[in-house]
């Protein structure tokens, strides 16, 4: 019975929404005189209550569709379900511009993973210590190679990273010190990323 009551009530509350938002709209909504204009097009009358829209170099008409676009844009700005919807499609965007891959777990409950930056066209390296914790941005790809691997070591201190070589079906290995977000000197040449010998790497 509950139930059926909170319907009944947010049934009445949209309803009287839509009535407000109507109401206003006809308060709002300049005037425009009709001009009747009736065709015969293969035996079938078609009228026309405002032939006098097709005319846009008339004053009159472009003074009203002014009107009319500034009467929708107050609306727009002033609805708050609206905005609610453009904070949400802009994460969306964010979401799909900013794609995740490659994400790497390791022992210690540590994340890594790659996103994609559309602003640069690049791919970033981020760590977070856990779900909850800020990201932090270790390594942005701009100058390298497209990152073919990532395997972080058991306490989250390193992580490997592969960069797609020149030859085929082949990698270059780099060590990164997640502290210092700096890469060791010695790199790894010509492996194959998903071979056995790349699982015990840092």
């Amino acid at each position: 019975m509950k139930n059926h009551v909170l319907y009944l009530f947010l049934s009445a509350v949209v309803l009287s929404s839509f009535i407000c938002q109507e109401s206003f709209a006809q308060s709002q909504t300049p005037f425009l005189p009709k001009q009747v204009d009736t065709s015969h097009n293969f035996g079938i009358s078609l009228i026309d209550d405002f032939a006098n829209l097709n005319n846009l170099e008339d004053p009159m008409i472009a003074q009203w569709l002014k009107s009319q676009d500034s009467l929708a844009e107050a609306y727009f700005l002033n609805n708050d379900l609206l905005q609610d919807y453009l904070v949400r499609f802009e994460k969306f965007e964010n979401r799909l511009n900013g794609a995740i891959s490659m994400v790497e777990m390791n022992e210690e409950g540590n994340y890594f993973y790659l996103q994609y930056d559309d602003s640069s066209g690049t791919q970033k390296l981020y760590f977070k210590e856990n779900l909850s914790a800020e990201e932090v941005e270790l390594f942005d790809a701009a100058n390298h190679n497209e990152i073919t691997y990532l395997k972080p070591s058991f306490d989250g201190k390193k992580i490997a990273i592969g960069f797609r070589s020149d030859q085929n079906f082949s990698s270059t290995v780099r060590v990164l010190d997640v502290k210092n977000k700096k890469f060791y000197r010695e790199e790894i040449i010509k492996i194959n990323p998903s071979s056995s010998d790349m699982r015990n790497l840092v």
